[in-house]
C-alpha cells in the first residue's frame, strides 16, 4: 500500500534508485539451515497487487518523503520544534494551536499529531491519559552489513546474489534479513526474549 502511494506521488525513480525488490521470503531451520518455508515474490507482488513490495533503508525512505514534502506547495519543515502544548478548540482564539518549547504559538486549520506510540497528546485527542506501552517481551536488535563483505565469502554470496526476504526461526526466537541501498547494504533484525537491555539505537549487544 506504502509503494503504491509513492509512486503515485512521483517517487517512483527515486524507489528504483534505492529500493530492493525481494525475490521471495524463505523461511529456514535456525540449527540445520533447512529450507521449511518459500513463497515466491517479486513482480508477482506488482501483478496481484497492482504496486511491488520493497525492502528500502529507514534513511532513504524519510529522505523521499522529505523531498515531497519540500516540493509541495506552501509547506514548510522545521526541524527541533518540540511541541509541549496543543490547544485543539476551533473556538479559541486564533483557533487550534500548538505551543513550542520556546514559547512559541502556531495556529493552523488542521493540526495532525503523529508523534507515536509514546505520544505526548494523545491525552488531547482521546480526553484520557496516555496508557504506557506494553513490554512485548521481545528484545530487537539490529545491525547492516556492507554487501560487498558478503560477496567475498562463498557462504554468504547467495544472499546478495538473489535478493529475498530471509528468516531463520528458533524457540521463542527468529532473525529476519534482506538486502536495502541498491543491493549496498545487508539489514538485519534479531528478535529474543527480552533480556533486559536498554532500550536505546545506540547501545551494544551482545
Amino acid at each position: 500500500n506504502a509503494s503504491r502511494l509513492l509512486i503515485r506521488w512521483g517517487l517512483k525513480s527515486a524507489l528504483d534508485s534505492s529500493a530492493v525488490k525481494p525475490h521471495a521470503i524463505v523461511f529456514h531451520r535456525y540449527n540445520t539451515g533447512e529450507r521449511v518455508g518459500y513463497t515466491r515474490w517479486g513482480d508477482i507482488m506488482d501483478e496481484q497487487y497492482g504496486a511491488p513490495y520493497l525492502h528500502i533503508h529507514r534513511a532513504d525512505y524519510h529522505a523521499m518523503l522529505l523531498r515531497l514534502a519540500k516540493a509541495a506547495p506552501g509547506v514548510t519543515v522545521r526541524l527541533g520544534a518540540f511541541v509541549t502544548d496543543v490547544q485543539p478548540d476551533p473556538t479559541a482564539e486564533g483557533g487550534p494551536s500548538v505551543t513550542l518549547a520556546g514559547g512559541e504559538v502556531i495556529h493552523a486549520d488542521l493540526i495532525v499529531g503523529a508523534d507515536g506510540v509514546k505520544s505526548r497528546i494523545q491525552s488531547v485527542v482521546t480526553g484520557q491519559a496516555p496508557e504506557d506501552p506494553e513490554p512485548t517481551g521481545d528484545c530487537a536488535y539490529r545491525a547492516t552489513i556492507p554487501t560487498e563483505i558478503l560477496l567475498k565469502d562463498p557462504e554468504l554470496k547467495s544472499l546478495v546474489d538473489e535478493p529475498n526476504m530471509m528468516a531463520w526461526m528458533a524457540p521463542g526466537r527468529h532473525l529476519m534479513a534482506y538486502n536495502i541501498r541498491s543491493m549496498q547494504e545487508y539489514n538485519m533484525v534479531l528478535l529474543l526474549p527480552d533480556d533486559g537491555s536498554v532500550e536505546a539505537w545506540d547501545v551494544e549487544g551482545s
